[in-house]
């Protein structure tokens, strides 16, 4: 390399210089960005688990929304039979109070 670089001019030696400058620049900017791509790699690796914990959630969720729901239209159902059974009784002591009237 030492004979190389006694017959290189002066122009070739600043070219050579400058050119591994930017060789060293290449490869800094090279490890950095690998760097950053493995920090944002870990951070959508993160942000996938996130996802997916809310998606867990949400499933949860809705299968709670459509327990109430049914479990509503259950008590809806009970207080139409409740309030039905009322009238009932409610109509079958007015036969009976007719019945009375009439049996006098």
């Amino acid at each position: 390399m030492e004979n190389l670089e006694k017959c290189m001019t002066d122009d070739q030696k600043k070219l050579l210089a400058e050119f591994e400058t930017k060789v060293r620049k290449l490869m800094f900017t090279c490890q950095t960005l690998q760097t950053e791509n493995k920090e944002l790699m870990r951070q959508l690796l993160e942000k996938e688990e996130e996802i997916q914990i809310a998606k867990n959630e949400i499933s949860s969720l809705n299968t709670k929304y459509e327990n109430l729901k049914i479990a509503r239209i259950i008590s809806v159902k009970q207080d139409d039979i409740n309030g039905a059974k009322q009238r009932l009784s409610k109509l079958v002591r007015e036969v009976d109070k007719c019945i009375a009237l009439l049996n006098e």
